[in-house]
């Protein structure tokens, strides 16, 4: 037996990390080719030395080519009521979207709300049944049922 209810709830900030990267598919291979044959290191014979102004200088040619980026990005944690179906209907609600922004008209927009509403109804049913599921099979289990709670509830942000 379920007790349908509706409760008012915040949710709690997602995390979010900063990370760097680089272009590398991005850089011209000649190019960089061309910048790694003119460097010269026979002026040193100090091994420490060089190996020191090799790694500068390949790190000085790598930014040139493949500049280091920054980016903040959110951390989601993974929802285990989500599936390929639910994706799926989520892409599929992108077209009518923005064929309805670019035309402006009723029956766009009409549709976009249509699809919008399938994916809703599935990710409704998928966290209902999910949940159920959860709490039907750990009936006797009051230690998995109060963590379900809890998690549903975000009182214990997860890490």
């Amino acid at each position: 037996m379920s007790v349908p209810c509706t409760l008012q709830l915040r949710k709690p900030q997602l995390q979010q990390t900063k990370i760097n990267y680089r272009k590398l598919n991005d850089i011209n291979m000649s190019s960089f080719n061309q910048d790694l044959e003119g460097l010269n290191f026979d002026d040193d014979y100090d091994l420490p030395v060089l190996i020191d102004k090799y790694e500068n200088t390949l790190k000085e040619t790598l930014q040139k080519h493949a500049p280091l980026k920054r980016r903040l990005i959110t951390i989601r944690p993974s929802s285990p009521w989500y599936n390929e179906k639910i994706g799926k209907e989520k892409r599929k609600r992108r077209k009518p979207e923005s064929r309805w922004r670019t035309s402006g008209l009723c029956i766009d927009r009409q549709l976009n709300v249509k699809q919008c509403e399938v994916a809703k109804t599935m990710i409704e049913n998928a966290k209902t049944t999910y949940y159920t599921s959860i709490i039907s099979d750990n009936a006797h289990n009051q230690k998995v049922l109060f963590k379900t709670v809890n998690k549903l509830l975000h009182r214990k942000p997860e890490k």
